[in-house]
C-alpha cells in the first residue's frame, strides 16, 4: 500500500469531518427481516442530522458470501471511510453486542443464495485474527447511560458478520492513517431457542426474550455513531460539538 500524503494522511474531508461508513445486512435463511438493515436504513434518512459531524455513506450487505465482501471492497476503495461501523443480528444478543475481535474463519452455512463458502478461512495468507478499533468502552458507557443494554464479545461468530467485520479489519488497520472499524450485533426479537433457528444464524444459546423497542434499538445506534465520530475526532484533533 503506498503512503498516504496531506489530507489522506490524517483523514477526514475538507471540513474536517470523517467518512463515516454505515452498514447492515439483507434477509438471509431463517431470518426474513434483518434488524440491522431497518437500523441502518433509518440511519440513513437521518444522515442530514449528522453532516456537521460526519461525511455519513450507508449500504446494506447481501447475506452472500461472494457478494457481501465484493461489495464491502468497493465501499472502501469509493468511500475510503475514516470510521467504519457494521451493525448485523445475532440470535444470542440480550442487547448491543459490542465485538471485539475477527478470526479468520467461517463454516459451510449456507448463505442466503443457498451457496456455501469456498474454504474455512476467510483469507489463505491473512493472519488469525484482526482486533476491532472502534471505541467500545466509550461506546458502552454510552448505551448502558442510556439505560440499553450492552456487553462486550471476543466471538463474532463463523458466518458473514465475522468475515465483514475480518475483511474492514484489515482495510483498517493497513489504511496508513487514522481509521476505525468494527462491528455490533443486535438482538433478534424472538422467543424461540437458537437451537431451533437455520444454521448461518449468529451466536448459541436460548434467545430468549431478548426484544428492545425500534426506538431503543435505533436511539442505541446513534449512540455507536456518535461515540465513534467523537472519538476520532479527538485522535485526529478536530472539535467536535455533539448539541
Amino acid at each position: 500500500m503506498s503512503g498516504a500524503t496531506g489530507r489522506e494522511a490524517s483523514g477526514g474531508d475538507k471540513a474536517g469531518r470523517p467518512r463515516l461508513l454505515v452498514t447492515g445486512f439483507g434477509p438471509f435463511p431463517g431470518v426474513a427481516v434483518n434488524p440491522s438493515a431497518w437500523v441502518v436504513e433509518r440511519l440513513a434518512e437521518e444522515a442530514g442530522g449528522f453532516a456537521s459531524h460526519a461525511d455519513v455513506r450507508t449500504a446494506i450487505l447481501a447475506t452472500d458470501w461472494q457478494e457481501g465482501p465484493n461489495t464491502l471492497d468497493l465501499l472502501w476503495q469509493a468511500h475510503r471511510p475514516d470510521v467504519a461501523v457494521h451493525f448485523g443480528v445475532a440470535s444470542a444478543a440480550r442487547g448491543f453486542r459490542l465485538e471485539r475481535v475477527a478470526r479468520n474463519r467461517r463454516l459451510a452455512r449456507p448463505d442466503v443464495q443457498g451457496a456455501l463458502p469456498p474454504s474455512a478461512e476467510l483469507e489463505e495468507a491473512g493472519p488469525a485474527s484482526w482486533r476491532g478499533s472502534l471505541p467500545l468502552r466509550r461506546t458502552h458507557a454510552a448505551l448502558s447511560g442510556a439505560g440499553i443494554p450492552a456487553d462486550f464479545s471476543d466471538d463474532a461468530g463463523d458466518y458473514l458478520c465475522n468475515a465483514i467485520f475480518y475483511r474492514s479489519g484489515r482495510y483498517a488497520a493497513e489504511a496508513g492513517r487514522l481509521v476505525m472499524a468494527g462491528f455490533i450485533h443486535l438482538p433478534f426479537c424472538t422467543s424461540a431457542p437458537a437451537s431451533a433457528l437455520p444454521g448461518g444464524f449468529e451466536g448459541d444459546g436460548e434467545a430468549g426474550p431478548a426484544c428492545l423497542a425500534d426506538e431503543v434499538m435505533l436511539g442505541g445506534a446513534r449512540l455507536v455513531l456518535l461515540s465513534a465520530i467523537a472519538a476520532w475526532r479527538e485522535r485526529a484533533g478536530t472539535s467536535f460539538d455533539r448539541d
